[in-house]
């Protein structure tokens, strides 16, 4: 069921689209319940008389709405005819002319017309009714790009009945699916069961072609076989396509300004907190997409966002919910959030996060000091996560006598009734049907059907008045919450403590067990507790086991004073509840900065970045690099800087660089780790690589000259390996050349990463300690007292940056797509160009629209002719300033 209800203020109400063009559906004044609408429902342009809505609805009197008095029906005349699966459906109240609801076709059930534009993307392929040629059965059936097939059917001679299907793709055929899944909104259509759904995912290994029909095939009349194919009435069912949103046979060759949410859609906590992610990215105007290694089987309004995993291809940023992955196709360069449950901490992916990821969110505070060390180069950010629930309207409950002149409200909300709960329900029903006073009420709901003779038991008890063991939509639990003053929340282990939080988004208080991290989400003036005993670990989060004794305790001690003395703290954190969504936003805003997406304002920026601000007098680019500084407490602060020597055979150059080098790095104030790369390796260079072994973490060499190209990707391929086998990624990796030589190794690294600390992550491309007017920028500013050159280009003897950026960049290339070479590539001469400026690389700096800094002065050139340059070039002053005089440099755009 699609977006089938409708409310707006104090109306609510439902409706639904059927076989032989029926509309039905209800509407009320929740307000004032006894009130009844007229109204007329239009189709397009077809119109309904005046409608009482007064048809009784069991479902509603049985939920508490009223006397359920509020249903209507109209049934469009067979010749009219509708357009398209956009057709607005309207309900109006008479005579005032106020519009109750206006929905799609689309928005409801069995509707007719063509697929919607946003099926185009495979999204969400079209629902379609299922009508059997010779024996009538009312169904629906939807494709999803999560190789899902969804739907429910009736028999409409025998509604309680489950029928056995089977889902037909091409030529792959479903072992029979007994469809007996529970589907809710069967309420809404007055059906004798609700248990008629079925879902199917093709298997990976089945091949989906575009264009596929898809088929649902029933037993009729037979034991055995299938004997009957249930088609479309609208003959639009076995038209039906499956399409995926790319192929990963053709990964994207640039990164998406998007991020991926790894999460799963099923009826879960995870899932209630991916919806609160996602409404943050929506109102920030950020494309997203979803996918998880098990798919999704409900329906749900994220499904349109769902990918397979075989289908990510090169996000931004990556939000990881509990579970840590790897994947290839662009993960590699994206900035990768972990949020951690340490309920689900395993080591079976603690090396992956260690090694990848760049932030860690922790949404309670119990255990954070086990997190910084468990993930020393992350960023760990306490995140206190705010409920799900919007905080009611302060004041809901009164604190009057006449409100507590009554009994107190007790609720509870369990999950199945079942030794593997961990929500305590044993000893919870004990404890109720234990109790002998007359001071509670109970409101008790389970997610599963309750055994007899549990159920039995508590019906027959005095203090309990409402016994709910099915699912229910989300009103009815915050009907249940507005009635109660104390939430009892027994869980044995709690990951976010999610139900303490929609608890006092009520100004219901909590009555949780006494251990952690409850304790560190509540507190004694914001909670009872429960007596209980550890007896277990899950992962890294203590389990505790409570007692019907225990929880009988806490039922006798509870009074009102002890509600009325506790109400101040329970307002407090409701109130502090919308803080925590604040402060959630702004965490989120500022990471997915961080990642590079960029929102259309950011992009003109930088297009305009070397335009002088008249106010300031600086270029547009020392606000865009500098002049946000909240990144500073979103990433982790730098602690190490892995440095990349390369060499060419050419000792004299190395028997200088190479000590100033070493010089840096001792009187640097990181950790550093030094890799050096020989192409060609000649007995003087070992000679120097034997006099420095000490200073030399990893060296790699070859026998023979390979070229620049080839040598930095072997070694990049090193480093990564070794950064995996450590599980200690470097904060920043700094590259040098041979013939560049450090003038001022005392600040070296020092000016270097404080640079590269205060710009924009999302901007900043790389670091450049090596100037020359070959490269001479687009702007030149000042940074405390220092001079800072923004350009597009650098020159490839020195530049640091985050790992990731490199890792976004890609391996350099010999070849382009279009079949040309760039950068003189081959065996001895090479460039690194297509790290930044080649706009044929698939993903350079200059593709990515980053711009960066140079610092000059912090490095100086030692091959300055062209027998001593792998470009075999003359870098000397003069054939620089003619190059100059010539226009031979690298203006990559205006000013």
């Amino acid at each position: 069921m699609k977006n089938s209800k409708f409310s707006s203020g104090k109306i609510k109400g439902w409706i639904g689209f059927y076989s032989n063009k029926n509309i039905r559906g209800w509407v009320m004044n929740s307000a004032a319940t006894e009130q009844r609408y007229d109204i007329q429902v239009s189709v397009g342009d077809v119109k309904s008389t005046i409608i009482a809505a007064n048809e009784y609805r069991e479902h509603l009197e049985q939920k508490g709405l009223g006397d359920g008095k509020y249903g209507f029906s109209f049934t469009l005349p067979a010749s009219s005819k509708i357009l398209s699966s956009e057709t607005p459906v309207t309900i109006t109240a008479i005579p005032s002319g106020e519009v109750l609801a206006r929905k799609t076709l689309y928005e409801l059930v069995g509707y007719e017309g063509p697929a919607p534009s946003q099926a185009a993307n495979g999204s969400y392929i079209p629902a379609a009714e299922i009508v059997a040629e010779d024996r009538t059965f009312t169904g629906w059936v939807g494709a999803f790009a999560s190789r899902r097939i969804s739907g429910w059917l009736s028999d409409n001679g025998d509604t309680q009945k489950s029928q056995t299907v089977i889902v037909e793709v091409g030529d792959h055929r479903s072992p029979p699916i007994l469809a007996s899944e529970h589907r809710d909104h069967l309420t809404e259509r007055d059906f004798g069961s609700t248990n008629l759904g079925f879902t199917y995912v093709i298997p990976e290994h089945v091949n989906v072609a575009r264009g596929e029909g898809v088929r649902v095939l029933t037993e009729i009349g037979t034991s055995t076989g299938v004997s009957a194919l249930i088609e479309s009435g609208y003959d639009k069912f076995v038209d039906m396509k499956i399409s995926r949103s790319t192929s990963s046979k053709f990964p994207r060759r640039k990164q998406e300004d998007s991020v991926l949410l790894w999460c799963p859609i099923a009826v879960c906590g995870l899932t209630t907190q991916l919806e609160q992610v996602t409404a943050i990215l929506k109102a920030e105007k950020v494309k997203y997409h979803i996918s998880y290694h098990v798919a999704p089987k409900i329906e749900h309004p994220e499904l349109e966002h769902w990918i397979e995993p075989r289908d990510i291809d090169s996000p931004k940023m990556v939000l990881y919910f509990e579970r840590f992955v790897a994947f290839d196709r662009g993960f590699e360069g994206s900035f990768k959030v972990f949020y951690v449950n340490l309920d689900w901490l395993s080591d079976t992916f603690l090396g992956l996060a260690r090694t990848n990821a760049d932030v860690i969110l922790a949404p309670v505070s119990y255990r954070k000091e086990l997190l910084e060390e468990t993930f020393p180069s992350q960023k760990v950010i306490y995140l206190p996560w705010p409920s799900a629930i919007e905080p009611q309207v302060e004041g809901i409950k009164s604190t009057s006598v006449d409100h507590h002149a009554g009994k107190i409200n007790v609720l509870y909300i369990g999950n199945d009734y079942s030794l593997n709960s961990r929500k305590s329900p044993e000893a919870v029903v004990e404890a109720i049907t234990s109790y002998a006073g007359d001071n509670l009420i109970f409101d008790l709901k389970f997610r599963s059907t309750l055994p007899p003779e549990v159920k039995d038991k508590l019906v027959s008890c005095k203090s309990v008045r409402t016994i709910i063991d099915y699912p229910v939509e989300s009103e009815v639990i915050a009907e249940l919450h507005s009635l109660a003053d104390v939430s009892i929340i027994p869980n044995e282990c709690e990951g976010n403590g999610l139900s303490i939080l929609e608890a006092w988004a009520f100004e219901v208080l909590p009555a949780v067990l006494d251990g952690h991290p409850m304790r560190d989400v509540a507190d004694e003036m914001s909670a009872l507790f429960i007596g209980c005993e550890q007896y277990g670990w899950k992962e890294k989060t203590p389990v505790y086991r409570t007692s019907s004794a225990d929880i009988l305790a806490l039922f006798e001690r509870l009074d009102h004073k002890t509600l009325s003395e506790m109400r101040p703290g329970l307002i407090a954190r409701k109130n502090e509840l919308k803080a925590r969504k604040i402060v959630m936003r702004n965490v989120l805003r500022g990471l997915v900065h961080a990642s590079g997406i960029r929102n259309k304002s950011q992009r003109l920026r930088i297009e305009a970045a070397h335009e002088v601000d008249q106010k300031s007098g600086s270029a547009g680019a020392y606000q865009l690099m500098f002049g946000s500084q909240q990144h500073r407490d979103l990433l982790p602060q730098a602690k190490s800087v892995d440095v990349i020597m390369t060499t060419s055979r050419r000792p004299d150059h190395l028997a200088r660089s190479l000590p100033a080098l070493v010089q840096a790095i001792e009187r640097s104030p990181y950790k550093h780790r030094l890799f050096l790369a020989v192409d060609g390796l000649d007995e003087d260079t070992a000679t120097i690589m034997r006099e420095y072994k000490d200073a030399l973490d990893v060296v790699l060499f070859t026998k023979d000259r390979s070229g620049l190209p080839f040598t930095w990707n072997s070694i990049r391929d090193l480093h990564d390996n070794y950064v995996s086998r450590h599980e200690s990624p470097a904060d920043y990796l700094c590259y040098i050349q041979d013939d560049c030589l450090i003038l001022e190794p005392d600040r070296y690294f020092s000016t270097m990463v404080d640079t590269a600390e205060r710009a924009s992550p999302s901007i900043l491309g790389l670091v450049s300690g090596f100037h020359t007017e070959v490269h001479p920028g687009f702007a030149v500013g000042t940074l405390d007292d220092r001079t800072i050159i923004y350009s597009d280009s650098i020159d490839g003897k020195n530049f640091m940056g985050r790992p990731r950026t490199f890792k976004s960049i890609t391996p350099l290339t010999w070849w382009f797509s279009d079949g040309m070479r760039r950068g003189n590539p081959g065996p001895v001469r090479g460039s690194h160009f297509d790290l930044w400026l080649w706009k044929e690389s698939p993903n350079s700096l200059s593709v990515q629209k980053r711009i960066n800094i140079i610092l000059p002065d912090l490095t100086t050139h030692i091959a300055n002719d062209a027998h001593s340059s792998t470009w075999n070039n003359d870098t000397s002053d003069a054939n620089v300033q003619s190059r100059i005089n010539e226009g031979r440099v690298y203006a990559t755009r205006a000013g």
